[in-house]
């Protein structure tokens, strides 16, 4: 009897060897892949390096070429140092050997008038991924300026008695910019230009060393040595000068920052808290009118004779307050303002800026300036220095008579 279901055929197990050839080539390839990877990576590692070093290398060949100790070689230079001219005029390669890899620096100038040269550094290197002819290189442009280096040495050595303002005319800051220099020293000045009073400083300390008789027709500028025969020497190293300007704003509200009223005949004392002092304190006045520069002003020129120095302070100085005289300091009348401000930032009222009451003063001061206003108006707050805004002055006042 013959069964009624087909005979079943078994089925074969397993993978085609097509199938395996497929999977060994796609494998194949995935290797290559990876291989070509790591090498691309070690080679960006290696190639990282290299301009690492390269960099290292152009940092310290710019700081080689500017560290010359002359602009051109002396008797006196030493031998092997760096001088500017040779320093220019060599324009060779060199060769520095790095860990993995030679590097080639080569350097060119380009003149830029008298103020120095442009310096153009570039270092290359070849590795197995340089195509032939093209190295890899990398560039670095700067300026080499054509200053003796000796100059910078001068920005290290200390301001002479410890002054840190500008010395103009190489004298002392407190001495007025109008006196004349002399050969010896020193300077003179005539307070007043009608007058026959010359004052002679000490170019150095700003002290007032001398005061002396003069011809009332000679200027401050035609004083030589021959006229300064009739003097009297002052006791010690001097005396103090103590200068300022006085300006008038008889507006409502004044105008701290361009006051250009007349001027008030008046006059200026020193008023002394410290002692003893041997001599009183003496100032004159020279009133100043330049209307078509809107100036009116009168400046002041007092000296102040340092206090005797005792046993237990041998220290030579004065303390006490300025005042001006002459004015009506009442109703209907006027009020003294000065221009004062912490301009150096250190918390407080130094002498130099202008104090009410001033303490152990033992330098001349200059710039200690008023302002006189109406009695009825009260001391213009002004402003501060605030370059983005155009103020370039300090106009600030602050209440000083009454």
């Amino acid at each position: 009897m013959k069964s009624s279901h087909p005979l079943s055929i078994p089925r074969e197990r397993g993978t085609t060897l097509i199938e395996a050839l497929v999977a060994l080539l796609v494998m194949a390839f995935g290797m290559l892949a990876i291989a070509g990877l790591t090498g691309r990576l070690r080679h960006s590692g290696e190639y990282a390096k290299q301009r690492v070093e390269a960099a290292q290398i152009l940092r310290a060949e710019n700081e080689r070429l500017r560290g010359f100790v002359a602009m051109s070689r002396e008797a006196a230079t030493p031998a092997g140092s760096l001088v500017y001219d040779e320093l220019i005029a060599d324009t060779a390669d060199r060769t520095v050997t790095g860990a993995a890899t030679t590097y080639t620096i080569k350097r060119s100038f380009t003149p830029v008038g008298s103020a120095g040269v442009g310096v153009r550094l570039a270092v290359s290197w070849t590795d197995r991924q340089s195509q032939s002819g093209k190295p890899h290189e990398l560039v670095y442009e700067s300026d080499l300026p054509a200053t003796d280096p000796r100059l910078f040495a001068t920005a290290y050595v200390p301001p002479e008695d410890g002054s840190t303002f500008r010395r103009p005319q190489n004298r002392h800051p407190a001495i007025p910019q109008a006196a004349k220099s002399l050969d010896n020293g020193s300077s003179v000045f005539k307070p007043q230009p009608g007058g026959t009073a010359a004052w002679v400083f000490n170019n150095r300390t700003g002290l007032i060393t001398s005061f002396c008789t003069v011809s009332a027709s000679s200027p401050t500028s035609s004083l030589s040595l021959a006229d300064l025969a009739s003097c009297t020497t002052v006791a010690g190293s001097g005396a103090f000068l103590l200068s300022g300007h006085i300006r008038f704003s008889m507006l409502s509200p004044p105008d701290s920052e361009s006051p250009s009223s007349p001027v008030l005949p008046l006059g200026m004392e020193v008023t002394l808290t410290s002692s003893v002092h041997a001599l009183a304190p003496h100032c004159v006045t020279d009133p100043v009118s330049n209307p078509a520069a809107g100036v009116e002003a009168v400046d002041y020129y007092c000296a102040v004779y340092p206090r005797t120095e005792t046993v237990g302070d041998k220290l030579l100085y004065w303390s006490g307050r300025s005042r001006l005289t002459g004015l009506n300091l009442a109703a209907g009348g006027q009020r003294v303002c000065r221009y004062s401000s912490d301009y150096d930032g250190n918390g407080r009222i130094g002498n130099p800026e202008h104090p009410l009451d001033y303490s152990r003063v033992s330098e001349s001061l200059a710039h200690q300036n008023f302002l006189v206003i109406r009695f009825e108006d009260s001391c213009p707050s002004g402003h501060g220095v605030n370059l983005s805004a155009g103020q370039f002055s300090n106009t600030v006042t602050l209440a000083h008579q009454p």
